[in-house]
């Protein structure tokens, strides 16, 4: 198995180096997302920023912004043409803003979402959720953190699951081709160790058991979580990409405390 798992990486390393600037189209919908004790079932038919608890609930990707019935019948659609770019990544995505449901150090909790395939898997794109530290004021993270996991579509549409945080990445591993359900959950536990878990409709992967640890730098930072799919603009070799599931999850938020 320590074979196949090297074959692997080193086969994603040179077919990464391969692969151009990424230009299709992608969508994806997103049933649900949960964050200690919120819920959005995407019911209201009112896309993010709005949720359940009235108001902005969610701040925006930067130059992202979801089109008119996106939010219907139970889902959210996750539509490329909505996306905005920022960094060298193309992306639709929310991080949710309610301090009542702030990550706090020593209290532990979870992030899911539960994405539904209706229109196929898109090669060179993705679709995931993260925890991280963003600021609250004008100034960024004294320390950047984040963790996350991820659903990437290799070529061919191979769905490859990945995890890990802003320094190390999880062994990337293929999942059953034509999985059309994914669930997809972080784990912070009361010593702010991170694990995760996947579930593909068919079976489910359990992310090792503890694969980072959240430092929770003090000062004004705000802890949250949050989901999206994007693709890339720009060619991304081997590992580096990896990396880049997490700095694409949240990173470049801006987040205001709301209640």
């Amino acid at each position: 198995m320590k074979h196949l798992h090297t074959t692997l990486a080193i086969m994603l390393c040179v077919i990464g180096l391969m692969i151009p600037p990424a230009q299709a189209a992608y969508i994806y919908d997103i049933l649900s997302f949960t964050q200690n004790g919120y819920t959005d079932s995407f019911g209201d038919g009112i896309e993010p920023p709005s949720g359940p608890e009235s108001g902005a609930d969610y701040v925006l990707w930067p130059g992202a912004a979801f089109g008119p019935n996106r939010e219907s019948g139970g889902s959210l659609e996750l539509n490329s043409d909505d996306a905005g770019v920022d960094r060298g990544r193309n992306a639709i995505a929310a991080a949710l803003d309610r301090s009542a449901h702030f990550f706090v150090s020593g209290s532990g909790g979870s992030v899911t979402a539960s994405f539904e395939i209706n229109d196929g898997l898109y090669e060179d794109t993705y679709f995931n959720i993260s925890i991280g530290n963003f600021y609250a004021t004008s100034a960024s993270p004294i320390i950047p953190e984040e963790v996350y996991m991820s659903i990437y579509i290799f070529p061919g549409g191979v769905p490859i699951a990945t995890w890990g945080d802003l320094n190390t990445a999880g062994v990337p591993t293929p999942l059953p081709f034509g999985s059309t359900d994914f669930t997809l959950s972080l784990m912070i536990d009361d010593s702010n160790n991170v694990s995760g878990h996947i579930d593909y409709g068919t079976g489910s992967l359990p992310v090792e058991e503890i694969f980072s640890t959240l430092s929770f730098t003090p000062g004004s930072d705000v802890y949250t979580g949050g989901f999206g799919a994007g693709e890339n603009v720009i060619p991304i070799p081997g590992a580096i990409w990896l990396l880049g599931f997490g700095l694409i999850g949240l990173a470049g938020f801006r987040i205001k405390k709301r209640n």
